[in-house]
């Protein structure tokens, strides 16, 4: 099987209009630049940040977060030369393929068609219903994790949201070919560089403004200089004096002090010793 072109998006369509209770899993991974950016769950940030840029796009009015996957913006390569994912950790969006969640608006789930009725390898092949009429396995799990990533996608925004309020974000590159995007991401330096007042604001819904920020600007090193607008520097060099710089309200000032309770001037355990043992 040849893989697919790679100048055209992938067409998706309602899962409703699909007549069929079985599909085709993906034989290879070679459409990911077709796409460019994949969305993400809230609860896999963190772990994508490791190996793929993660990025806020603005592109349809209201902003969601995605993992950028085009092979001309990622400074490494994220496919093998087979076509199958590299990293241990493989998006939720890679592994609900050839279906995904409609995009805000329309709701419910569409299906690619292009990949879902692939001729191939037989064993690729996946039934919807089992023979009582109950899902199968393989269609429960795909719509638990449809349904998480359709879950977390407010989450993400809101969090995208109060970053885009701060100012933090700065553009990168539109993703070349795949579906439109406006990218931006987030540098170390400006991360760092937020004053203590409005730090509070990446504190909300459980910090997940904070982890959002610190998953964009760790993951900014994956990102080709393509992206960055030629820029030189992609890594953000290490700053001294951080930990001032983070912490200078002075909350940690004392921990970074040695003490010691007892025969200090507030604590004395001989005489706690000894009073112990005149009571007893």
């Amino acid at each position: 099987m040849t893989a697919p072109s790679t100048d055209a998006r992938l067409a998706f369509s309602p899962l409703a209009d699909y007549g069929e209770s079985s599909w085709s899993r993906p034989a290879d991974l070679f459409w990911l630049d077709r796409l460019g950016i994949l969305p993400v769950a809230d609860t896999e940030i963190l772990a994508l940040a490791h190996f793929c840029p993660i990025a806020i796009d603005i592109a349809g009015g209201s902003p969601r977060v995605v993992a950028v996957v085009h092979s001309r913006h990622v400074a490494h390569q994220l496919l093998s030369d087979d076509g199958r994912w590299k990293p241990p950790y493989a998006p939720l969006a890679i592994r609900t393929m050839p279906f995904r969640n409609a995009p805000a608006g329309r709701g419910g789930i569409e299906i690619c068609l292009e990949i879902a009725q692939a001729e191939g390898d037989q064993r690729l092949r996946q039934l919807m219903f089992g023979q009582k009429g109950g899902a199968t396995q393989a269609w429960t799990s795909i719509q638990t994790m449809l349904s998480h990533l359709r879950k977390g996608a407010p989450r993400l925004a809101n969090a995208a949201k109060v970053l885009l309020g701060l100012d933090m974000p700065s553009p990168i590159a539109t993703v070349a070919g795949g579906q439109p995007a406006v990218l931006s991401t987030i540098r170390t330096d400006d991360l760092l560089a937020i004053e203590p007042g409005r730090i509070v604001a990446l504190t909300a819904d459980s910090c997940c403004p904070l982890e959002l920020a610190t998953a964009m600007a760790f993951s900014r090193r994956w990102l080709a200089p393509e992206a960055l607008h030629g820029e030189a520097r992609r890594h953000a060099p290490v700053m001294p004096g951080v930990r001032e710089k983070l912490y200078g309200h002075a909350l940690a000032e004392p921990l970074d002090e040695t003490f010691a309770l007892d025969h200090s001037p507030l604590f004395s355990f001989d005489e706690f010793s000894a009073r112990a043992k005149g009571m007893g």
